[in-house]
């Protein structure tokens, strides 16, 4: 998540979980009418640049839904893990993987299989 736009949602000063949400629902419903415009395309004789602009509305109301579909889904993501990160974004240290090492390394290199050889 790296574009100027990205990073302009991911802002918590300039919006809210809520806001996002919101944001994120208009720009679904805003793609949803550009979809529909779309579909009776089909059903006239159009040429290409009214086929063109109408396209371009289309992926943009797409690419704009989407965006913010990832914004808030990283938010989401991002708040459940909360509890468990310090002040600066890191593993808080009683959840680091050293307590857990063990029990994620495999040492064992022989295979076990159901079949008898």
């Amino acid at each position: 998540m790296d574009s100027q736009l990205e990073q302009y949602y991911l802002d918590k000063n300039r919006f809210t979980d809520k806001q996002i949400e919101e944001e994120r629902d208009k720009k679904y419903w805003y793609y949803r009418g550009k979809l529909n415009d779309f579909r009776t395309l089909f059903e006239k004789q159009i040429n290409d640049v009214e086929f063109e602009v109408m396209f371009e509305k289309l992926m943009d109301g797409y690419l704009n839904y989407r965006m913010l579909n990832l914004v808030d889904s990283y938010r989401r993501l991002y708040k459940g893990f909360e509890p468990y990160l310090d002040d600066s974004g890191n593993i808080k240290s009683e959840f680091t993987t050293n307590k857990y090492k063990d029990s994620l390394t495999h040492n064992d290199d022989d295979l076990i299989s159901d079949e008898e050889e």
